[in-house]
C-alpha cells in the first residue's frame, strides 16, 4: 500500500506542470518606466501616455544623506507613427551632485501592413550629464594626491544613443502572449 501512494504521489508531481497554472502578468517595478534610456525606439512602445516620479533618500537622519529624484514622461504619436520621451534626474552624493536631461525620439514601422499588430520601432537618445563635485567636501588621508578635485569640479557630459525595438502585438500590454526584442548602443 504505502509503496502505491508514493507513486501515486509521484505522478501527481510530474503531471502537475501540465495542468497548473501561474501569474499570468508580470509584476512591474518603478524602473521599467524607464527602459526607454537603455533603448531610445522602446518610447511609448503602448498607446498610452507614461509618466512617473521617484524619490529615494538613504541613511535618513544622517546630514548630507544620498538622495535621488526623477522625472520621466512617454507621450505616442499614434496616428504620426512616433513617439517623444522626455527624462530628468538629480543625484546628490555629497560631495558629488550628477543632473541629467534626456530626450527621446522613436519611429514606428507597422510589419505587414495596417491591420498588423507587428511593429519595428527605431529610436534616437540626446543626454547631458552635468557632474558638480566640492572638492573642500572630500575626505582623504593623503592631501597630495595628483587625483584630488580643486575646489569645485564642474562638468558637461553629452551622449547619443540609438536603437530598434521589435514588438509583434503592439498596442495590447498585457492581453495577450507579447514577443519583442531590442538593440541598443549609447
Amino acid at each position: 500500500m504505502c509503496l502505491c501512494v508514493k507513486k501515486i504521489f509521484l505522478l501527481i508531481f510530474i503531471s502537475s506542470p501540465i495542468w497548473a497554472f501561474s501569474q499570468q502578468l508580470p509584476e512591474r517595478s518603478v524602473f521599467d518606466e524607464t527602459n526607454f534610456l537603455w533603448n531610445p525606439a522602446m518610447t511609448a512602445p503602448w498607446e498610452f501616455w507614461e509618466m512617473g516620479a521617484t524619490y529615494r533618500q538613504s541613511w535618513v537622519g544622517f546630514e548630507d544623506a544620498p538622495r535621488m529624484a526623477s522625472m520621466n514622461v512617454q507621450y505616442p504619436m499614434i496616428k504620426e507613427n512616433m513617439a517623444l520621451g522626455g527624462f530628468y534626474m538629480h543625484d546628490d552624493v555629497s560631495p558629488l551632485k550628477v543632473n541629467a536631461f534626456a530626450m527621446t525620439y522613436a519611429y514606428k514601422l507597422r510589419i505587414g501592413g495596417k491591420r498588423s499588430k507587428q511593429q519595428l520601432s527605431m529610436g534616437i537618445l540626446g543626454m547631458v550629464n552635468h557632474y558638480l563635485i566640492n572638492g573642500q567636501d572630500v575626505v582623504v588621508n593623503d592631501q597630495d594626491n595628483e587625483l584630488l578635485p580643486g575646489p569645485e569640479g564642474n562638468l558637461l557630459s553629452p551622449n547619443v544613443g540609438f536603437g530598434l525595438f521589435y514588438i509583434n502585438n503592439a498596442g495590447a500590454q498585457y492581453e495577450t502572449s507579447t514577443f519583442y526584442a531590442g538593440l541598443a548602443a549609447n
